[in-house]
């Protein structure tokens, strides 16, 4: 019994990586294309573990803006002593987070 159990998991992964390679695949071609945002398109229906349909937006990056606790506590670690030979890093670092 849990071997079967075991091999009906392994089935169910292989299924979902073929579907996240293909899902990769679209999303790599519509990039390509300059088609506009990405989206993935959720296309299976049914089975053991429920049912998924329709269109998810995919965000990009100015979708997000870091909490203001989180964007002043890095404006204030900024202002900490550090090695001078780590200014450029450290800066580079502060600037991609804080975006």
């Amino acid at each position: 019994m849990a071997v079967e159990s075991e091999e009906h998991a392994l089935d169910r992964l292989r299924e979902n990586d073929q579907d996240l390679s293909r899902a990769g695949e679209s999303l790599a071609r519509r990039d390509s294309s300059g088609a506009g945002p990405a989206a993935l398109t959720l296309q299976r229906v049914g089975g053991p573990s429920g049912s998924a349909a329709g269109t998810v937006r995919l965000p990009r990056a100015d979708d997000f803006r870091p909490p203001a606790e989180f964007r002043e506590e890095l404006s204030e670690s900024m202002k900490e002593r550090y090695p001078h030979s780590y200014e450029r890093l450290i800066q580079d670092y502060f600037h991609h987070w804080s975006k």
